[in-house]
């Protein structure tokens, strides 16, 4: 096996480990830093660690209730850009404790050769909502709120939502899937203010 060839596979193998062991310092360290992570909705840049920590951490209780214990991947394709940058497609496969697969999604990294190995600098995701929403859309509940509460959400100002899953919780708004992971922000009846939090914080969007 070339070179590269081991150590893309050695790379996926210690991130499909980090996400089944919920370790999202781990998973952090297999990036570099601006990491860049684009979809058909979303654009976004993560300047630091700490912030894909952030992210990754808070889709974890969420992938623990739809019963994610365990990630293996499949490497569709890779192609060497340069001497040390190479793009891959992978295929991400999420099992139940039974070994049952949950779903599955399709991702290309951009990977560069550094000081630290090989790390992710750009994630373009492909399918990550659409398998989402076909999953369990029976976890995601309706927001409640109290009999003299008033639902503002129609006369909200400021720009629409953005596209996709968009259910509130109980006490926590779904804003976000990306990849290997979803993001939770305070329940707000105001779909500007949900925005607003959206927008705000583009490392609640990252995932892997």
């Amino acid at each position: 096996m070339d070179t590269i060839d081991a150590q893309i596979t050695e790379y996926l193998t210690r991130y499909a480990e980090t996400l089944t062991a919920f370790d999202a310092r781990a998973a952090a360290q297999l990036w570099a830093t601006p990491g860049m992570i684009l979809d058909d909705r979303y654009a976004g840049v993560l300047d630091s660690r700490e912030a894909m920590v952030e992210g990754l951490e808070q889709s974890y209780p969420l992938y623990r209730k739809l019963g994610l214990a365990s990630v293996g991947y499949e490497l569709l394709n890779q192609e060497q850009l340069s001497g040390a940058i190479t793009m891959v497609r992978v295929r991400w496969l999420f099992y139940d404790a039974d070994g049952n697969q949950l779903t599955d999604s399709n991702a290309h990294y951009i990977l560069r050769q550094g000081d630290d190995g090989l790390q992710a600098c750009v994630c373009v995701q492909t399918d990550d909502l659409e398998k989402l929403q076909a999953w369990r859309p029976s976890a995601v509940s309706t927001c409640r709120t109290r009999p003299d509460q008033r639902d503002h959400s129609a006369e909200a100002s400021g720009p629409p939502r953005p596209r996709g899953l968009y259910r509130l919780g109980r006490r926590q708004a779904i804003v976000g899937w990306a990849g290997s992971s979803l993001s939770t922000t305070t329940c707000a009846r105001d779909r500007g203010r949900i925005w607003s939090t959206y927008r705000r914080s583009p490392g609640m969007y990252f995932v892997r």
